[in-house]
């Protein structure tokens, strides 16, 4: 009698209780730049079972098909994903998250300039020069260790082994053991049994300079201070080359001058400033072709056309050597007619190369000579009818000449163009071309949502918006922009995302109104399987979007190798765009 009660109860009992899945969900959790985060809480929604991510952010639950899994950590906003009835490996990506101060307490403070902190960098131990500016470790929202020089004690053969004393997770390979030393600042997992196949090094910005191999041509007596950036900090400043992290050396020497009063904005291009002109740069300065320093020493326009007609036929396939040459006896020379046969040559000789094609429009447009840049625009339409691109370059030729009717019917056409199996995304993929045509659009019936815009940018946008495109969409590049805080919001070319599948070769900053001054586009880096440099049209907008919308452009040339990184100023406070 008692074990028939015994079973009564036991049937009445374990249907409360849900039964085990055999369902087993896996995936891995990453931070925006793709670094695995972990100890992530991985949670069935409504239930108790729970696991936590490994050090290479992975996790492995069970979890019926319905059912919610919810992703939280420290410092991250909260993530929940459905589990469908398909078989997925999940990808989730967590993003900081923004705490809201019941109270703040705001101080007015002087916001200081390169100039002020230049000038107090001898005297603040907290500052430090890099290639993209001057980084305040009070100011500083990421992590950021100073090390004065004094504090590297002469020992080993180079700085770096007393800079070991200072980082604890730093370990410096030598030869033999590898073939060049090698600095790795902390041990993170990237999968592989190898150390030094799967860890990424440490990379090294020196004076400014940025480079892949140590410096330990330095001793510690060498230098003046030196700063170590991990994970984060690092890529966000230099983008993804710095996920294994950064050494910032300030020497003495360049310190001493600096205090003498060379090198004010600290850029390496100075020394080059009579050639950076010829090219129109700012404190980036791209390669300078070897034919070029042999015009650059030629005293007569004589010289130069003879000198011309020799070296043609060596680079009888290269587009960029008759554009610069056009714009050489353009500015050396000022000759307009032969610059103007050279540009007609470039025209006729690279009829179906569509890159060359499109650096000539740019340099078209930037002479005022609209018509031509858009008779240009349209032959690559033409060419290229499957690229977003081409459509994004007519419909801005066409604004130049405020033709509005045809921005708002090339935008048409590409609507078409897209069809089902690629359709339009005007607020995801499409985003840059949807943007474009609100400055364009005049009807407000017709204008895109600035709200979804601003959905579609990841924050609130403003009415002054960056525009950069590029002649040649099979290169890798980035960018960074810094406002007058010394804040960095950066971007990059990845390989395979929706808006290079639909042959975008353009990305798009807004600034924001509330940080008035002077913002700086950097460079973050350019790489070109071909070797070929790459034109960069840059456009300011200035009132975007409004009756009284404005904008300015530059042209500049992105070659392989290249000193400093900075593109352009952008003064907020002026509206304008500078060299």
């Amino acid at each position: 009698m008692k074990n028939a009660l015994l079973f009564l109860v036991l049937c009445a009992v374990l249907p409360l209780y849900p039964q085990a899945t055999d369902r087993i969900v896996t995936g891995q959790v990453t931070d925006v730049w793709e670094t695995p985060i972990e100890d992530v809480n991985v949670l069935v929604k409504g239930t108790k079972r729970g696991v936590q991510t490994d050090a290479e952010g992975r996790f492995s639950l069970n979890a019926d098909t319905g059912e919610v899994l919810v992703f939280s950590a420290v410092g991250y906003g909260n993530v929940e994903m459905e589990v469908l009835d398909i078989e997925e490996r999940f990808k989730i990506i967590l993003s900081p998250r923004t705490t809201k101060l019941k109270e703040v307490v705001v101080e007015e403070t002087k916001r200081k300039t390169r100039q002020d902190l230049m000038i107090e960098y001898t005297t603040n131990k907290n500052l430090i020069k890099t290639t993209i500016g001057i980084l305040d470790k009070d100011r500083s929202s990421t992590a950021l260790e100073i090390i004065d020089g004094d504090n590297l004690l002469p020992v080993g053969p180079d700085f770096l082994t007393s800079l070991q004393n200072h980082n604890l997770n730093m370990r410096v390979v030598r030869p033999p053991e590898a073939d060049e030393v090698i600095v790795y600042l902390r041990k993170i997992s990237y999968g592989g049994d190898s150390l030094h196949a799967s860890q990424p090094k440490a990379i090294y910005d020196v004076d400014g300079f940025v480079q892949e191999a140590a410096p330990t041509y330095l001793a510690g007596s060498d230098i003046d201070r030196v700063a170590i950036l991990e994970r984060n900090a690092a890529i966000s400043r230099y983008g993804p080359r710095a996920i294994g992290g950064v050494i910032i050396v300030n020497t003495k020497a360049k310190s001493e001058m600096d205090a003498l009063g060379y090198g004010k904005d600290y850029t390496t291009a100075d020394v080059r400033n009579s050639m950076n002109n010829l090219f129109e740069g700012a404190d980036y300065v791209p390669a300078i072709p070897e034919y070029m320093e042999a015009f650059g020493t030629i005293a007569s326009e004589g010289a130069a056309m003879e000198l011309l007609q020799t070296t043609k036929g060596d680079y009888s396939k290269d587009s960029y050597f008759l554009m610069d040459m056009a714009y050489y006896f353009r500015v050396r020379w000022k000759d307009e007619k032969e610059a103007n046969n050279i540009l007609k040559e470039v025209h006729e000789e690279f009829s179906q190369n569509i890159p060359a094609l499109r650096g000539l429009a740019y340099r078209y447009a930037m002479l005022d000579k609209h018509d031509k840049a858009l008779e240009i625009f349209l032959e690559v339409l033409e060419q290229d009818p499957l690229s977003a691109q081409s459509y994004c370059d007519v419909a801005q030729a066409y604004a130049e000449r405020m033709n509005y009717k045809k921005v708002s019917k090339t935008y048409e056409d590409y609507k078409a163009m897209r069809g089902n199996d690629l359709p339009f995304d005007a607020y995801g993929a499409d985003l840059f071309m949807t943007t474009d045509s609100y400055g364009y659009v005049k009807s407000n019936k017709e204008k895109p949502s600035w709200e979804k815009i601003s959905e579609g940018m990841g924050g609130e946008i403003s009415h002054t918006r960056i525009t950069l495109s590029w002649n040649n969409p099979d290169v890798k590049i980035g960018f960074q922009l810094e406002d007058p805080e010394s804040s960095f919001k950066t971007w990059e070319v990845k390989s395979h995302d929706n808006e290079t599948d639909r042959g975008y070769a353009s990305t798009q900053f807004f600034l924001d109104e509330k940080v008035e001054g002077e913002w700086l586009l950097n460079l973050l880096y350019y790489e070109s399987e071909t070797q070929t440099p790459t034109y960069l049209r840059i456009t300011s907008y200035f009132n975007y979007g409004l009756p009284t919308q404005r904008s300015e452009t530059r042209v500049l040339k992105l070659t392989h190798d290249y000193e400093g990184n900075g593109l352009v100023k952008i003064n907020t406070s002026i509206g304008t765009l500078g060299k």
